[in-house]
């Protein structure tokens, strides 16, 4: 299947917008499903990530006439760069709101709302530009990746839902902040296509970074977290079951968007 790439401005900004709708999909839903389902969302998130990474991105980056010994440094590149920005940039989890419910107090920190909504501008800044290479590349390509970045939006939000709330937020404050936050994306975003004429021949390598990253997020921060977390056999064989069915999403988008 392939889509008209006359107006990739327009496209851009509804891919954005879609992956903004995270926000409000995972404060819509009830904070004991988050809790249960929690592991099975980052399951299938990690599993279309990477997929998307291996058998869209990087493939892109080497179609685009990136020489593979370059490709690869600029993958590794891309890695250690969202592992610096994790590092530097690091904010409360949801697993610390809830052992704080847990535990029976509630903390009131006020930096810690504004702490994490700033990390996440960054962090969905890095998305937008992702995003709207992806789609100066390819319409097809940028599908898929912004397919890819909603479904690691949609357990990264909910977790983020829940601190803001263990920490004073109301709903509707923690919903439109974040929703707001999101947005932010479309700075990265619209930044790439403003500087589309000059930054076309670099864009082979842009979604050689991209694919770095997405790998970084999948199986450094989302995989990890499904491993540690404790569950049943069943409940392990039930998240590596989603995980493949999140890589074979990712292929399905392939079939469906390739080029």
């Amino acid at each position: 299947m392939s889509f008209p790439a006359s107006n990739r401005l327009l496209w851009i900004v509804c891919a954005v917008f879609l992956d903004g709708l995270a926000a409000v999909f995972g404060a819509a839903l009830r904070e004991d499903i988050i809790l249960r389902w929690k592991e099975h969302f980052m399951s299938a998130a990690a599993g279309v990530m990477l997929g998307v990474a291996f058998m869209e991105v990087f493939p892109e980056a080497l179609d685009k006439g990136l020489a593979p010994e370059h490709a690869g440094g600029a993958f590794l590149v891309g890695f250690f760069a969202f592992y610096a920005f994790e590092q530097f940039f690091s904010h409360h989890t949801a697993e610390h709101a809830v052992n704080t419910q847990r535990e029976g107090h509630h903390e009131n920190h006020s930096t810690i709302g504004p702490s994490l909504l700033f990390g996440d501008a960054l962090h969905n800044i890095t998305d937008g530009v992702a995003v709207a290479t992806a789609f100066l590349s390819s319409v097809n390509v940028g599908i898929s990746l912004a397919l890819a970045v909603f479904f690691h939006e949609l357990p990264h939000e909910t977790g983020d839902y829940a601190v803001l709330v263990a920490h004073g937020y109301s709903r509707k404050r923690a919903l439109l902040w974040m929703f707001a936050i999101q947005m932010s994306a479309l700075i990265g975003a619209v930044g790439v296509y403003l500087m589309a004429s000059f930054i076309m021949g670099v864009v082979p390598w842009l979604l050689a970074l991209s694919a770095g990253g997405f790998v970084y997020i999948a199986a450094a921060k989302l995989l990890p977290s499904v491993i540690a977390a404790p569950a049943s056999d069943s409940g392990r064989w039930g998240k590596a079951m989603i995980f493949l069915a999140g890589l074979i999403l990712a292929g399905v988008l392939r079939w469906a968007f390739g080029a």
